[in-house]
This record gives C-alpha cells, structure tokens and sequence, in this order.
C-alpha cells in the first residue's frame, strides 16, 4: 500500500522441515506467487526482510475462501491463500469498499441505480449494477470517516436485503437503514456490501359478493364482498353506497387484474 517493490517470503513444512522461498515483486500496488504444497503437512508462513521503508499488516491465511489460522495443515483439495499488506512509510493505508448485486430471479436484464456519497457532504458518485456484472471497487476511501450508498427503487423490483461483510463476517462499522448504509472502515478494511432484489410479478385480485345488497332505512344499500389474492388471502369487506352507486359499483369492482403486486 502506497508503493511497489520486492517482498520475500518463506513457506516452511515442519514435519519434513523443507523451506520454500518465494520472491513477489508488486505492480499497482500487488503481486502474488504461488507454491505447491505436501497434503498432511503442516506449514508456516513469514515475511523476511520487508525493510525499513514498510510498515507490515496482518498477514491472514483463507482455505477454500473461510479464515484459517497459522500454522495451517494441507488436506486434500485445498485452496489456500495467504495475504498481507504492507504499507509504505509516510503513506496513510486507505479502505476498500466493494458493492455487489444479487436479484431473484437471477440473469434478469434489469439496471439498478446506486449513490456512492460523503454523508453531510455535497459529494456524490452515481453509477449503476446488474447482477452479471463485476462489482463495484471503490478503493482508496479515507479511514476513520463515514461513507455512504444507497440503492434507488427500482420499478417492478422488490428490495430483499443489504449485507456488509468483512473477511466474511459481518462488518461492525455499518449502520443500514433500508436501502442506505453508513460505513466507517478502518486503515486497511475491505468491506462487500451486497444487495439483493426480488422481482414482481402480476397478482390477480378477485372481488366476490358475499351478502346483500341490503336496503338500510335510509334508502341506501349495504354489500358486503370478500377480496382474493393470487396468494390465497381472504379480506372480507363491505360498502354502503347508494341505487346509482351500487349499479356502478357492480360494474366496476366485481372482477380486476393487478400489476406489479399491487
């Protein structure tokens, strides 16, 4: 973080005590290299000499994606990556904050506004997701502040859920309020914060005359009818209304077709 150069790195077997040395030299800001690994064997991993100009991070280890320990044993099938970061001196480590979309049904064509934004600020950065696209990266947020986004609604979309994760746990420093989320990282976070939609369908609603219509003493009448979902549910209801009104009552309410889970 905050400049390139050349890290060296021992991964060692303790049972068959053989030591691998690895080289990554970054570009951009990162570098990797891989090793091939003895299942049943239990490794350590360090960095050797990182220099006076490098401040080192935490050095963390995932097997098959899930956080894992040091020392760690091969099993078979296993992915394991190791990462750390190193900051260069005088230089202050950023966050990164990810924003992924999920939806249901998934693959759908469907385009969902987003607000990338400095709370009590005038800043703003409006971009747009789908699904079958790479997530958004906003990489190099200052620490130690608060940082905001937001979904915008969607017609014919309904909002499910906001997730923000950190190393795949949940990440501490959200505040979620319905589709907006507040985030305040920490020198070195990587936050995803993943939304997920549900798309609407059609519902038909049917109306049905239950009793009536009665005449009430003052000259109006009383029908009562239930109202069905597409889901099943029944609502009983009534109006009052009256001779012309019913007439046009009948006509205009006994049978209707709703869009949008109305």
């Amino acid at each position: 973080m905050g400049g390139n150069g050349s890290f060296g790195f021992t991964i060692t077997g303790e049972e068959n005590d053989v030591e691998t040395e690895r080289t990554i030299v970054t570009a951009g800001g990162t570098g990797t290299a891989t090793v091939a690994l003895v299942p049943g064997v239990q490794y350590t991993v360090r960095e050797m000499n990182l220099g006076s100009g490098w401040t080192m991070g935490d050095f963390s280890c995932t097997l098959n994606g899930k956080a894992m320990s040091i020392p760690f044993t091969v099993g078979p099938d296993a992915d394991i990556t190791c990462a750390v970061t190193n900051t260069a001196k005088g230089k202050t480590q950023t966050a990164t904050v990810i924003i992924d979309k999920e939806r249901v049904p998934e693959a759908d064509s469907a385009v969902f506004d987003f607000q990338w934004f400095l709370p009590n600020s005038e800043f703003g950065e409006a971009f747009t997701l789908t699904d079958t696209q790479e997530p958004k990266v906003f990489a190099g947020p200052n620490p130690d502040q608060d940082w905001g986004i937001t979904e915008m609604a969607e017609d014919g979309w309904r909002f499910l859920g906001l997730e923000c994760l950190k190393g795949g746990e949940p990440f501490d420093g959200t505040t979620a309020d319905g589709t907006e989320a507040i985030l305040n990282p920490a020198p070195g976070d990587v936050i995803t914060c993943t939304y997920t939609n549900g798309k609407r369908g059609p519902v038909d609603i049917s109306k049905t005359v239950t009793s009536g219509p009665d005449l009430n003493a003052d000259s109006t009448y009383t029908v009562a009818y239930s109202i069905r979902s597409a889901r099943n549910r029944l609502s009983p209801n009534s109006t009052t209304c009256g001779h012309a009104e019913l007439r046009r009552w009948y006509h205009r309410h006994l049978s209707q077709r709703c869009q949008h889970g109305c």
